[in-house]
């Protein structure tokens, strides 16, 4: 007995070193990935390190636009998807944790049996007649998890919950994101086919001026020509916007679960404005947060876990049967208590050859965890990547914004200039036409400038928004609130 607790207290030893050498290599690897990037919000003129909220959408003041997001995030598929996934690994932990539970069997049964008069048991003395067999009675019989094999597969189950979690919040920022892309992308294309049907009116006055002008020899036919070919290419353009709304159109209806054709917005005739602070928090805090690396992250816990369970299998599997029940020739008989029959005591099971499906097995789960690891790593690259790259755009669209703009206010004061000149007879129609013409060149400019601009803030905001899990508590209840609603 005292050799049997020495060599007891010898494997628990040896199993809680590999535990711990396997949670000190998940700190290395963790350890290995890329540092935090310091990021300095001073050289980024518009951006606060006040925490962003978590429906940031909200800060361009647009109740329709709110309206889509909140519509996207109750009956989008993809995230419906992603939200039974969920529901899914919640379900497999409930059977894994099952395994811990008593096993309770009742039976019961009712045999006609005769034994071979040639048989050896006949031969012995025992009769080759017919004879019935009653049989009922409870069976149990419960797994003692000495080795944490269970304990294992269980927190690698709940790791596993996590990660998908944390992968329906990668959804639900990415959906929000692409709502507002197509929102206004859709908004800028109505711009541009303003823009498209000004250009049209303008060109055909100048073509009638030309016209004009060519018939009193002030013009040669190369510019009537000229003025004639703009004309049929803008009227050209104009297809194509219409056909690049329809699909805008389309794509906020997918979004939001819709068929074609059953999404019907009006969009406001007035641009959406970016606030002049836009809130992302501290990068290197916010990067932490996001859903994907806490995904990859709990995806590595569960590996590290399944390793220690394939481990674990390699030992006994020790559990307590027993059963108790009545077994008799007649029916009135299976009803005494001299009927009965019981049975207790351990059992256990030990794998000594399987052409070795347990090592490999074991090799498997090796494997899977060094490919979360690289998978860990690699979000985390990328993701500091993201924020660098969503910087540098919001940056420079930025002053590519203010300089349209000024150049947009520069050419309002030269056909104001022309219109005051035409009022004094110092030019002609055709030049304000002209003047104007210009001006809407600059105007469409800037108009695909500053929606470019404001893409450029969804894609921040994308890179630095952090998990709906790890949000202050009141946005928290928000969004539990709705997660209600979807599963009701």
């Amino acid at each position: 007995m005292k050799a049997f607790s020495t060599s007891l207290l010898t494997l628990t030893l040896l199993l809680s070193l590999t535990g711990c050498a396997h949670r000190s290599e998940i700190v290395s690897q963790a350890d290995a990935t890329p540092s935090d990037v310091e990021v300095d919000l001073t050289q980024y003129n518009g951006l606060s390190n006040a925490s962003a909220k978590q429906q940031w959408w909200t800060m361009f003041n647009d109740a329709q636009l709110n309206a889509l997001v909140n519509d996207a995030l109750r009956y989008n598929n993809n995230l419906q998807l992603a939200l039974s996934r969920v529901k899914a690994s919640q379900i497999n932990l409930g059977l894994l944790e099952s395994n811990d539970a008593l096993k309770l069997d009742l039976h019961g049964g009712y045999d006609r049996q005769a034994i071979s008069a040639n048989s050896p048991l006949a031969l012995l003395g025992a009769p080759s007649s017919g004879f019935s067999l009653w049989d009922t009675g409870l069976a149990a019989s419960w797994e003692l998890d000495l080795w944490g094999y269970e304990e294992k597969l269980q927190e690698a189950a709940s790791e596993t919950i996590n990660a998908q979690m944390y992968a329906t919040d990668v959804v639900r920022i990415s959906l929000s994101a692409e709502i507002v892309d197509a929102y206004l992308e859709l908004q800028n294309t109505l711009f541009m086919q303003d823009v498209a049907t000004e250009r049209v009116n303008l060109l055909a006055e100048e073509l009638i001026y030309t016209e004009s002008r060519r018939r009193n020899g002030a013009a040669a036919q190369t510019a009537v020509d000229s003025v004639r070919a703009a004309l049929l290419s803008s009227k050209s353009i104009l297809p194509t916007l219409v056909q690049q709304e329809r699909t805008l159109r389309n794509r906020l209806a997918y979004l939001t679960g819709k068929v074609p054709g059953e999404l019907h917005i009006e969009l406001n005739s007035d641009p959406i404005n970016v606030p002049e602070q836009v809130n992302i928090g501290i990068p290197s805090e916010a990067v932490h947060h996001r859903p994907d690396i806490l995904a990859a992250e709990a995806r590595l816990r569960a590996a590290i876990s399944t390793i220690d369970a394939a481990e674990a299998n390699f030992y006994p599997r020790v559990s307590l049967d027993g059963s108790f029940g009545f077994q008799a020739f007649t029916l009135p008989e299976a009803a005494t208590w001299n009927s009965r029959n019981f049975m207790i005591g351990p059992a256990f099971h030990l794998p000594i050859f399987d052409g070795g499906a347990l090592q490999k097995n074991l090799e498997l789960t090796e494997v899977r965890q060094q490919q979360a690891a690289i998978s860990y790593r690699d979000t985390v690259l990328r993701a500091w990547h993201e924020v660098d790259n969503a910087l540098s755009a919001y940056k420079q669209s930025k002053l590519r914004r203010e300089t349209q703009s000024e150049a947009l206010d520069s050419w309002d004061q030269v056909v104001n200039s022309a219109l005051n000149q035409l009022s004094q007879g110092a030019a002609s129609r055709l030049q304000v036409v002209e003047a104007n013409l210009a001006r809407l060149n600059a105007k469409q400019r800037y108009l695909m400038d500053d929606t470019q601009f404001k893409l450029n803030v969804v894609a921040l905001q994308r890179a630095v928004t952090r998990s709906w899990l790890e949000a202050p508590s009141g946005e928290q209840s928000e969004h539990l609130a709705m997660q209600d609603t979807i599963n009701e």
